[in-house]
């Protein structure tokens, strides 16, 4: 009797394991992440702590490289402090315009401005090196991932979860390794599912032969996974069978202890 029941307590552990790592993964969300996007340099809303260049036309002394104070403010040769935060380059040149005149500096001023560092983005979750990372004009999700370190062996290649700030709120998104991404985005690879792999020449789906070259044991993940069949009952030669599938397929070890705690 306390054979079976330690027998039935291991079968069960295994199995569980075997199965949980067949259906396991957290679900990807339903909305699929923008195509394309706005040119970050003309619809990116300045933020604290970004370095932005003034050309002021004719004007040198007013020109120059400035960074956004934790105020989210600027401070320019004469004119003093600026307010920068919340608005776009283009519209901080024309409020700087607005206040040379006003204030009698300039009577026709013409000031570009230019952003040098946006906000940056984040990899998370299952890839080799996760962080912040200084954010380039024209990166995408595959080369947000290789400024990662790539994939970790037990990420999700192919699709990720892209989570987006939208008019002051984060909204998670579906994209795969071509979505264009925006300073401040946050790129989550999730743990491929256990016998998650490449899809089979013959269109039918997931080939699960990822698993097998990891861990060689066709027989026994086919027994757990593909082929469910109704349980039998034990008999007297069921665990030395369970024991030697496990050898057969390359678990020696872990055959050996079955057949002592057995």
């Amino acid at each position: 009797m306390q054979f079976h029941r330690r027998l039935k307590a291991l079968t069960a552990a295994i199995g569980l394991s075997l199965l949980t790592a067949c259906g396991g993964g957290a679900s990807l969300p339903g909305g699929e992440a923008p195509a394309s996007i706005a040119n970050p340099a003309e619809s990116y809303l300045l933020e604290p702590g970004n370095r932005i260049r003034v050309t002021v036309f004719n004007q040198l002394n007013l020109s120059g490289d400035f960074q956004l104070d934790p105020g989210g403010s600027i401070t320019l040769p004469l004119i003093g402090s600026v307010p920068a935060a919340g608005v776009t380059a283009s519209g901080f040149g024309q409020r700087l315009e607005e206040r040379m005149k006003r204030d009698g500096y300039l009577l026709d001023p013409r000031v570009a401005v230019d952003v040098l560092t946006f906000n940056p983005f984040y990899v998370m979750g299952e890839v080799r090196g996760p962080g912040e990372f200084p954010y380039s004009m024209g990166m995408t999700v595959l080369s947000a991932i290789a400024r990662a370190g790539g994939y970790d062996y037990r990420g999700r290649q192919g699709e990720v979860i892209l989570v987006r700030n939208v008019s002051g709120k984060q909204q998670e998104y579906r994209a795969n390794e071509r979505t264009p991404i925006l300073p401040g985005d946050i790129i989550r690879v999730l743990e491929r599912n256990f016998l998650t792999s490449d899809r089979s020449k013959n269109g039918t789906g997931g080939s699960r032969r990822s698993l097998i070259r990891q861990i060689g044991t066709r027989r026994s993940v086919t027994l757990a996974c593909r082929r469910p069949h109704r349980p039998r009952p034990f008999d007297g030669n069921h665990h030395l069978r369970f024991a030697r599938l496990f050898e057969d397929e390359g678990h020696r070890k872990h055959g050996a202890e079955l057949q002592r705690l057995l």
